[in-house]
This record gives structure tokens, sequence and C-alpha cells, in this order.
């Protein structure tokens, strides 16, 4: 019977040990988007204020001639 005890004591640490694995590999895998979500939106952010001086320029170019 203690022998019963310890083997459902060892399977239920190695339950736990991979629930806590999975659950760092989410926190990655959520960090790792959570990143490219912002390098992607900054990037998006400055290629449209470039493209709008671009834009401001090309009209300054305009209008002074």
């Amino acid at each position: 019977m203690n022998t019963d005890l310890q083997n459902m004591m060892t399977i239920e640490y190695q339950m736990m040990a991979a629930r806590n694995m999975q659950g760092m590999e989410r926190w990655r895998i959520m960090q790792d988007a959570q990143t490219k979500t912002f390098e992607v939106n900054q990037s998006m952010t400055l290629n449209t204020a470039r493209a709008a001086k671009k834009l401001a320029d090309k009209w300054d170019q305009f209008v002074q001639r």
C-alpha cells in the first residue's frame, strides 16, 4: 500500500511538472507574439510618418515653383 501511495505521488509530481512546462511555453509564445506585434506596429508607424513627410516635401516643392 505504501508503494502505491509513493507511485501515485510520483505520477502527480510528474503531471504538475508537465503542466508547469506547458505554462512556461505558453508564456514564451505569448511574449514572442506581443513583441512581434509591437515591432510590426512600430514599423508601420515609422513608414507612415516617412510617407507623410515625403508627401509634404513634394507638396512644398510644388507650391514653391
